[in-house]
């Protein structure tokens, strides 16, 4: 076994290096020319080192003994395993140097040439990557792909967690001690919700939004935790209805796109950014979308690059016949040209996927450019302008760069949550107030839900919690999503003339006495199906 470093002089400029960047990292941006001049000495020192480990990784073997005689070691796995945190460390000083400096080019290309190094010390330890190498997820870093598949091999709820924690920077929002100073309260008209709510969110500094996000629903009393979600509820229910023509529906309904058509309203960019803030928000405040977006789209939200085949959850046809295309040889049996039809407003027309693209056929030699530009024209060409709005808003609350530790699918379950109930685990997080489980009614209540199909699942749900959708994780993750705490069930007064009630702001269904469970039964579907939900205790 080693110790880095071995020689020296190496030891010296470790240990001063060691120092200088701790200071870095405490007070900022180096002040002295004499801790310049060490930072770079650092610098050609771990240059050296990363280009010996790069060296292990080399099938030269000569090339790896030069290296290992110019720095006076040998290495094995375990002396790589056991030196990989003390070069992170060092990387992550000169990032912290480097960043927002004409010097970051010059980090840039130390990254992108020792990538494969990179890799290797994630396989050691990928949690390295939520600490001194969280600067490697940048999509645009050449060998971003190859340690994002490190990356997510991480169980996700882990990196969820770091997710959040970097987006919080240990100030969660709703601390009690900035809201008794700053509400950020928004009025809202519910005739005119979209809106008001535009207006509102565009003109707020998105800090402010991060901090606390308050709804009063104009002539409402009730303005806590409970309201917020429902606004972001009925914001979601407009937002998809056709009326307002910015989404158009794919797979059987079942996913949503921004549509081109969009641009017959002038303001539309605007209204999209707003969106973009506002599915962002329900992020940043943990509260499930239920709105379901094209994979395609789930992409361009983490800056992954598309592959035709993911066309096929906005036209499955057109997917099935780009697939023939590319598996056949197409010489004289297909008369296609770089161009498409399209219909807007009743109008005939054609777009060309390249310029002069209607005069250019489709063959045997180009098909593979063909079959990626239409695909690209379905997935974001003909809605470019849409998505950058989107984007831009969506990123101003939620940097781009803590999402791309997800895959697509794992990102709509953050978004959407579990679409399928367990009631197992309902039941076993849930807590009882005045009640215990033993309690003949609240076995009743269990019961019923037994009988309940999902959409009955779904409705309650929302009656106790405000939420359409349990959260990615499970039922456990109400206790730790907001101040609401887990789902809870309480003795309520009244008997069998009684309904139950619920207080979305805590998570609490207020559940009387009954006599039986018939009664219980009756009174809960009349109750999840009629009445609102409760903001009196917020």
């Amino acid at each position: 076994m080693i110790s880095l470093p071995n020689g020296e002089e190496e030891q010296r400029m470790m240990v001063r290096g060691q120092v200088d960047i701790e200071r870095l990292t405490s007070y900022g941006e180096p002040s002295t020319v004499d801790l310049m001049d060490t930072l770079d000495d650092v610098w050609r020192f771990l240059s050296k080192w990363m280009n010996l480990v790069q060296s292990y990784l080399s099938s030269e073997e000569e090339t790896r003994r030069k290296s290992y005689r110019f720095m006076r070691v040998n290495l094995d796995a375990n002396d790589l395993r056991d030196v990989a945190p003390q070069l992170c460390s060092l990387i992550k000083g000169y990032h912290i140097w480097c960043d927002d400096t004409p010097r970051y080019d010059v980090f840039r290309s130390f990254i992108n040439n020792f990538s494969a190094v990179l890799k290797l010390f994630l396989t050691f330890n990928t949690e390295l990557v939520f600490g001194p190498l969280d600067f490697l997820l940048d999509p645009t870093l050449d060998g971003f792909q190859d340690i994002r598949s490190v990356i997510l091999d991480v169980h996700v709820e882990l990196r969820k967690s770091w997710c959040y924690d970097q987006l919080y920077g240990g100030h969660p929002p709703d601390n009690p001690d900035y809201l008794s100073e700053n509400l950020n309260l928004f009025f809202i008209d519910r005739e005119n919700l979209f809106s008001t709510s535009c207006e509102q969110v565009m003109a707020a500094d998105p800090e402010l939004l991060r901090s606390s996000l308050t709804i009063n629903f104009n002539g409402d009393d009730g303005m806590g935790v409970g309201v917020r979600r429902e606004w972001f509820t009925l914001l979601i229910e407009q937002i998809t209805d056709p009326m307002y023509g910015m989404f158009e529906r794919y797979n059987n309904g079942l996913n949503f796109q921004p549509t081109r058509l969009s641009r017959v309203n002038p303001d539309h960019l605007r209204q999209f950014e707003f969106v973009g803030k506002i599915i962002a928000l329900m992020v940043y405040y943990k509260i499930t979308t239920g709105i379901h977006f094209t994979k395609s789209f789930y992409k361009h939200m983490l800056g992954q690059p598309l592959d035709f085949t993911d066309v096929a959850c906005i036209d499955s046809e057109l997917a099935y016949s780009l697939q023939w295309l590319l598996d056949n040889d197409i010489s004289d049996i297909v008369e296609l040209v770089f161009a498409v039809d399209s219909l807007e407003f009743g109008e005939q027309g054609s777009v060309e996927l390249k310029p002069g693209g209607g005069d250019i056929q489709v063959t045997e030699e180009n098909k593979v450019e063909y079959v990626r530009l239409l695909s690209e024209h379905k997935m974001s060409g003909a809605i470019r302008s849409q998505i950058g709005s989107f984007m831009s808003g969506f990123h101003s609350i939620v940097p781009r760069r803590l999402l791309t530790i997800f895959s697509a699918e794992e990102l709509e379950l953050v978004l959407c949550g579990m679409d399928v109930i367990d009631r197992a685990d309902w039941r076993r997080n849930t807590q009882y107030v005045n009640y215990s489980e033993g309690d003949e009614v609240v076995g009743w209540f269990w019961e019923v839900l037994e009988g309940y199909g999902q959409e009955e699942l779904f409705t309650l749900l929302k009656f106790i919690t405000g939420y359409s959708r349990v959260p990615h994780g499970g039922f456990g993750q109400f206790a730790s999503i907001s101040s609401s705490g887990p789902i809870k069930i309480s003795r309520a007064n009244g008997g069998d003339d009684s309904y139950p009630k619920s207080s979305v702001c805590f998570n609490l269904l207020l559940l009387p006495v009954y006599s039986s469970k018939d009664v219980l039964r009756e009174r809960l579907q009349v109750a999840m199906t009629f009445a609102s939900v409760g903001f009196d205790q917020c």
